[in-house]
C-alpha cells in the first residue's frame, strides 16, 4: 500500500511531483517489567525505508530495558540522559519525522514510537535521510498509548516486529459459502415465483394468495441507480469525516443543545479630527452579554482603540493604562470570547469589537458568564476594519447600536406580483396550448404549425429530479466557487431559450421580416428561418450575454435577471406537464420534504450551523468569487434601514417556489377545459398560491430568517385543489385525469373516449337521462333532452367551440352517421365543414 507522506516539508516535492512513502503495518509487543499481566500486541504503522523490522517476535531485539515515556520533554529531568537502549514515546507535530528519529538515534535509542491523535500516516523522508537512520520508527495511536499505560504502567518493555500476514484467511471460506449460497437461493426463489404464472399448483377452490409484486428494472432505473451509486461514493470519499460531526450535532440537538442568540447591529464611526461624515458598519453581537440601544442618539460615542496586534487572551496583552472609556479592537482567536471581554471589562472598556477574517459567528458563552459581563461584545469583519482605518485613520470615535428592522420591505409587493403573475400566466398558457389538441382554431387550408412538444412527468422522472436537486445542492455547498460558473452558464442558455419562446408568438404577428434565410451548410439555417425570428434569437442571446457581463451591477442588473428568470419559468411551465393530480401530489410532497430538510434540518448538520439552502441561495460568506446563483427572483430592499448593510440587500424568491406550484396551476387549467368548469380550478389554485406566498412573507417577518416557501405553498395549493374537486364531486376524475392525459399525446381529439355500445348512439344513451349529466357523461356526448312538445333548439356553441371537427374516418369507435364533438358534447348540426352528409 502506498500513501502520501506528511510532516516532511520540502522532502516530498521531487520534480514537481509527490514523493511516495512506503507503508506497512507492524506490531509492538509490550510486557510489564514488574511481572504483571501477560504481554499484549498493539498495531503500529511504519516505513521500512527507515529500518526493517524482524518478522518473528522471537527474533525481535529483546534486551530493551524499558519503554520510555517522553511526551513532555520540559517536564522530564532525564531529558539530558538520553534514550540509551530504550524506545521513546514522543508526540507527533512541530517538526519532521526525520528530526525526531535523528535526535532519538543520536541519544542511543533503539527505536522510536510517535504518538498521534490524528489518523496514522507513514513517516516519510528522502533517500539521504533513509541512509542516515538505522533505527525503526513507527506511529502509534494515542488510544493505544493510554491502554499501554493503563495495563502496564510507566515501566514496560517492548519489542517491535512485523509478522508475516497469511495470503488467505479461513474466513474467506465462510464468505464464499455465504455469497454463493445467497446468489443461488435468491435466483432459485425468484425463478420459482414466476413459474406460478404459467402453471397452477393449487386447486381451483383454494383461496387466492396475495403475493408481492416484482419490480422490472428499466434502462432509466439502471441509469438512476448508477448515478446514485457514483454520487454517494464520491460524497462519502470527500465528506466521510463529516459524518461523525453530523451525528454529534444531531445528538446535541436532541440532547443538551445550547442556543447562542444572534442579532445584527451597527457601529457608527466618526473621525476625531472632524473629517468626513460618519459611516455605519455591520456587526454581529449576542444580546445575552449586553443589550445595545436601538437609537443612535442614545448610544455613547467613545474612542475606538486599535489593539488588533493582540489577541487579548491574558493580562499581559492589556495596555499599561487599560481601555478606560474606550472600545478596543482586538483580533479573534487563541481563547474564548469570555476571556477577551472579561479582560476588556476589567481594564475599563465600555465595549469590545473582535475583528474576524473568517465568517462572523455570534460570540457565545454560558449563563454564569453572561451574568458576570456588563459590556457589549460584537464581531466586526476584517474588511470593515480596514475600511475604518482608511476613511477615519487610527483616531476615531464609535458608537454601538442596534436599530429596529422593519418587519417587511416594500420589495415584497414587487416579488408577490412577479411570482403570482408568472404562475397565473404560465398556468394559463400551458392549459391553452392543450386546448388546441381538442379544438382546431385554424381553417383546413391553413398550413400546420409546428409546436413544441410538452413533456409528461412520470414518477421515475420525479425521483431522478429530486435526487439531482439534492446532489447538486450538496455539491454547490461544498464546491460553490467551482460550480457557480457552471450554473451561470446554464442559466444564460436556458433563459435565452425561454425568452425566445415567450417572444416568438408576438414577433410572428409583425407584418414585416417574413423573408427567409436559407443555408444548408449551417445546422440551424437548413430550416430556412425567417429574418424576424433570426433577429429575435440574436436579441435573446444578446440579453443573456449583457446580463452575464454586468451581473454584479446591483443598480440595474437585477432587472435583467428577473426578466430572464420569468421567461425561463414561463417556458418550463409550458414545456413540463403533470398528467394527473396524483403526479402533482407526489412531486409537491417530495419537494415539500426536500425544502424543509435543507432549510430547517441542515443547520444542525453543518459545522457553521447555517442552512445549506440559504447558504447556497445567498452565496457563502467565505466565497472567493463573491458570485451569486442566478436561479432566483431578486429585488433590492426599498427601506432605508441601516441594517440593509448587514443582511442581504436583496429579497429573494427561488425559481422552484414558482415552478413547482405553477405545474399544479397548469394542470388545474387543463382540467377546467376538460370538464368545462369556467376555469374555477385555475382561479382557485392561483388564489391559493397567492395566499400561501403571503403566509410565507408573514413567517419571514416573524422569524427573521430564511423560509422554505414550499412549506406554505404546497399545503395551500394542494388542499385547495383537492377540496374543490371533492366539493364538486369530481375528485376521482381530478386524481386520475380521467383519460385526460391520453388524448393530450394524440393529434386526434377522439382518442381516449370510451367506445359506444354496438348499435347505439350518443343520443340513445342520453335518452333515458332525466337529470343533469355529470362531467363523465358529458365526455361521452350526453346532453339533457328537451321537454316533450318543445321544439329542438340548436345548442349555442361555447365560446371556445371551433367550427370544425376532425374527419370521422380517423375516429375509431364512433358512428360516422352521428359524429360526436368532445368539446360541445352534442351531435354536430349538418352543414358544418368537415362532416359527412
Amino acid at each position: 500500500m502506498w500513501s502520501q507522506g506528511e510532516e516532511v516539508p520540502g522532502a516530498l516535492s521531487i520534480g514537481g511531483g509527490i514523493y511516495q512513502v512506503a507503508c506497512e503495518y507492524g506490531m509492538v509487543h509490550v510486557v510489564s517489567e514488574m511481572g504483571g499481566p501477560k504481554g499484549k500486541d498493539y498495531c503500529i504503522l511504519y516505513n521500512p525505508q527507515w529500518a526493517h523490522l524482524p518478522h518473528d517476535l522471537s527474533k525481535a531485539e529483546t534486551p530493551l530495558p524499558g519503554l520510555a515515556s517522553f511526551l513532555h520533554s520540559e517536564d522530564r529531568e532525564d531529558a539530558l540522559v538520553g534514550f540509551s537502549n530504550q524506545i521513546p514515546l514522543v508526540t507527533r507535530g512541530n517538526c519532521t519525522f526525520y528530526d525526531k528519529v535523528r535526535l532519538a538515534q543520536g541519544s542511543g535509542a533503539h527505536g522510536l514510537l510517535v504518538v498521534s491523535k490524528e489518523t496514522l500516516v507513514p513517516p516519510g523522508g528522502n533517500k539521504t535521510q533513509y541512509e542516515e537512520i538505522g533505527i525503526p520508527m513507527a506511529l502509534l495511536s494515542y488510544k493505544d498509548m493510554l491502554d499501554i499505560f493503563k495495563n502496564f504502567g510507566r515501566s514496560a518493555r517492548a519489542a517491535l516486529y512485523a509478522p508475516h500476514e497469511p495470503m488467505l484467511d479461513y474466513n474467506m471460506v465462510i464468505i464464499f459459502i455465504m455469497a454463493v449460497g445467497t446468489v443461488a437461493l435468491g435466483g432459485y426463489w425468484a425463478g420459482s415465483r414466476d413459474v406460478k404464472k404459467y402453471m397452477k399448483h393449487k386447486r381451483d377452490d383454494e383461496p387466492e394468495k396475495q403475493e408481492d409484486e416484482a419490480v422490472d428494472v428499466t434502462p432509466v432505473m439502471t441509469c438512476v441507480f448508477v448515478v446514485m451509486c457514483c454520487s454517494m461514493l464520491v460524497l462519502l470519499y470527500y465528506f466521510y469525516d463529516h459524518l461523525e460531526s453530523w451525528v454529534a450535532r444531531t445528538h446535541s440537538f436532541f440532547g443538551a443543545w445550547h442556543h447562542v442568540a444572534c442579532e445584527y447591529g451597527m457601529v457608527h464611526v466618526v473621525s476625531e479630527m472632524g473629517g468626513p461624515k460618519g459611516k455605519d458598519y455591520c456587526i454581529l453581537y449576542n444580546p445575552q452579554w449586553a443589550h445595545l440601544p436601538h437609537d443612535l442618539s442614545k448610544a455613547s460615542l467613545l474612542q475606538l482603540r486599535d489593539w488588533t496586534t493582540s489577541m487579548l487572551c491574558s493580562a499581559s496583552d492589556l495596555p499599561a493604562k487599560g481601555f478606560s472609556n474606550q472600545i478596543p479592537l482586538v483580533t479573534r482567536g487563541n481563547c474564548t470570547f469570555y476571556d477577551k471581554v472579561r479582560l476588556a471589562q476589567g481594564s475599563g472598556a465600555h465595549g469590545l469589537l473582535v475583528v474576524s477574517k473568517e465568517t462572523l459567528v455570534p460570540p457565545g458563552g454560558n449563563k454564569t458568564q453572561y451574568e458576570e459581563i456588563g459590556i457589549p461584545v460584537a464581531l466586526l469583519s476584517y474588511k470593515d476594519m480596514l475600511d475604518i482605518f482608511k476613511n477615519f485613520g487610527r483616531s476615531a470615535r464609535a458608537a454601538l447600536y442596534a436599530p429596529h428592522e422593519p418587519m417587511l420591505d416594500y420589495n415584497m409587493v414587487i416579488i408577490f406580483i412577479m411570482a403570482v403573475g408568472t404562475v397565473a400566466l404560465g398556468g394559463y398558457w400551458a392549459g391553452s396550448r392543450d386546448v388546441k389538441k381538442y379544438m382546431k382554431h385554424k381553417r383546413d387550408d391553413e398550413p400546420e404549425k409546428q409546436e413544441d412538444e410538452a413533456v409528461d412527468v412520470t414518477p421515475v422522472m420525479t425521483c431522478v429530479f429530486v435526487v439531482m436537486c439534492c446532489s447538486m445542492l450538496v455539491l454547490l455547498y461544498y464546491f460553490y466557487d467551482h460550480l457557480v460558473y457552471v450554473i451561470i452558464g446554464i442559466f444564460c442558455l436556458a433563459s435565452s431559450t425561454g425568452l425566445y419562446s415567450c417572444l416568438s408568438p408576438l414577433v410572428q404577428r409583425l407584418p414585416f421580416g417574413k423573408c427567409r434565410v436559407c443555408n444548408s451548410s449551417l445546422p440551424y439555417f437548413h430550416k430556412c428561418p425567417q429574418v424576424r425570428m433570426l433577429l429575435l434569437a440574436l436579441f435573446c442571446v444578446g440579453v443573456s450575454v449583457v446580463w452575464a457581463i454586468f451581473r454584479n451591477e446591483d443598480q440595474w442588473a437585477w432587472v435583467l435577471q428577473d426578466a430572464l428568470g420569468i421567461a425561463f419559468c414561463l417556458y418550463m411551465l409550458k414545456t413540463i406537464r403533470l398528467p394527473t393530480f396524483k403526479a402533482c401530489t407526489l412531486l409537491l410532497m417530495v419537494l415539500f420534504i426536500y425544502d424543509i430538510f435543507f432549510v430547517f434540518i441542515t443547520p444542525f448538520l453543518t459545522k457553521s450551523g447555517n442552512s445549506i439552502m440559504v447558504e447556497v441561495a445567498t452565496g457563502p460568506a467565505d466565497s472567493a468569487t463573491r458570485e451569486k446563483l442566478p436561479m432566483v427572483l431578486k429585488v433590492p430592499r426599498l427601506n432605508a434601514s441601516p441594517l440593509a448593510l448587514c443582511d442581504r440587500p436583496f429579497s429573494l424568491l427561488g425559481f422552484g417556489d414558482i415552478l413547482v406550484p405553477g405545474l399544479l396551476v397548469a394542470y388545474c387549467h387543463r382540467f377546467d377545459i376538460q370538464v368545462q368548469s369556467s376555469r374555477v380550478y385555475f382561479v382557485a389554485c392561483t388564489i391559493a398560491y397567492g395566499i400561501g406566498l403571503l403566509v410565507t412573507f408573514m413567517a419571514l417577518a416573524l422569524m427573521q430568517r430564511g423560509q422554505p416557501a414550499l412549506l406554505y405553498l404546497v399545503p395551500c395549493t394542494l388542499i385547495t385543489s383537492g377540496a374543490l374537486a371533492l366539493w364538486r364531486g369530481e375528485l376521482g376524475m381530478f386524481w386520475t385525469g380521467s383519460g385526460f392525459a391520453a388524448p393530450l399525446a394524440s393529434p386526434t381529439p377522439y382518442r381516449g373516449l370510451s367506445p359506444l355500445p354496438e348499435g347505439s348512439t350518443s343520443a340513445s344513451l342520453c335518452a333515458s337521462l332525466s337529470r343533469r349529466p355529470t362531467a363523465s357523461e358529458r365526455l361521452r356526448g350526453c346532453v339533457s333532452q328537451q321537454p316533450p312538445g318543445e321544439a329542438q333548439v340548436k345548442p349555442t356553441l361555447p365560446e371556445e367551440q371551433p367550427p370544425e371537427l376532425a374527419d370521422p374516418k380517423d375516429v375509431a369507435g364512433v358512428s360516422t352517421q352521428e359524429p360526436v364533438s368532445p368539446a360541445s358534447h352534442t351531435p354536430e348540426p349538418p352543414g358544418l365543414p368537415g362532416t359527412s352528409a
